[in-house]
């Protein structure tokens, strides 16, 4: 299943996947360890970590907790064949 993205709120000693998971009681299956805790915005905290959606469901609402966002999947760039252009 796809994952979903929340956006935390933590302290930056907190910003780590085994924390989040200990907090929010999630299974090592429900949060995308690889992509881990980023941080969206210093100033105020706020981090973000890829869920399964039926964690976001639980989670929502929570102090501290916003979202479910959508993640879209971000795929590299093709090299553009610059003489197809060229031609016709």
């Amino acid at each position: 299943m796809r994952k979903v993205m929340l956006k935390l709120e933590l302290e930056p000693e907190q910003a780590d996947v085994a924390h989040v998971r200990r907090t929010h009681s999630l299974a090592a299956s429900e949060i995308d360890a690889e992509f881990g805790v980023r941080e969206v915005n210093a100033e105020r905290h706020l981090y973000v970590v890829l869920v399964e959606r039926s964690a976001a469901a639980r989670l929502k609402g929570r102090k501290g907790v916003s979202g479910p966002y959508s993640s879209p999947r971000i795929t590299a760039a093709t090299k553009l064949d610059r003489s197809s252009l060229l031609q016709g």
